[in-house]
């Protein structure tokens, strides 16, 4: 897969929103960092001078990860630090709080338009309530985004070694968002 984002000289830049984004943008960061650009934010109720945890005031041409207070810092962001890239992502994990708020409160927001889509389902521990809330956000995602992909966190556990942590499972969930997204 390396090879593939390496001949093709290709660079994703990813928007994770909320804390299930913010750690996938950790993990894509962690397998495969020279082609990854992420921004994240996990938290809607930050301003603009609290985001310090790898912030910078300007991003870098090449910087790889910047964690951002507010949605528009964010956005403003990697919108224009992946002018180049192709393609752009927005991950989020649904059925939570501060994702699925931030993912359906800004989604017709024209920045996001006709972007790429990676939406993880919640576990099945974490209740229908989470669930449901999370299918409902998927039919409205359906009506904004150009290609659409959906993991169900549940899926983690098919194919998993049996002494597999869960940071191992998580990378290898990376490992095949990277693949889909770079294929296309």
């Amino acid at each position: 897969m390396d090879t593939h984002l390496q001949r093709q000289k290709t660079i994703i830049s990813f928007l994770g929103l909320g804390g299930a984004g913010r750690t996938m943008c950790t993990n894509l960061v962690d397998t495969h960092r020279q082609y990854i650009r992420c921004f994240a934010m996990d938290k809607s109720d930050h301003d603009d001078s609290n985001f310090q945890l790898d912030a910078i005031s300007e991003v870098p041409p090449r910087s790889t990860f910047l964690v951002c207070g507010t949605y528009h810092t964010c956005v403003d962001h990697w919108v224009s630090a992946s002018e180049n890239s192709n393609p752009r992502v927005v991950v989020v994990g649904l059925g939570g709080e501060v994702g699925t708020k931030l993912f359906l409160k800004h989604l017709a927001d024209e920045r996001l338009a006709q972007t790429e889509c990676v939406c993880f389902l919640p576990f099945a521990f974490e209740g229908t309530k989470r669930m449901a809330k999370a299918q409902d956000a998927l039919i409205e995602a359906k009506r904004y985004t150009r290609k659409l992909r959906v993991f169900p966190n549940q899926d983690l556990f098919q194919g998993a070694h049996p002494k597999e942590t869960f940071t191992e499972a998580f990378k290898r969930q990376a490992e095949l968002i990277i693949e889909q997204v770079s294929l296309g």
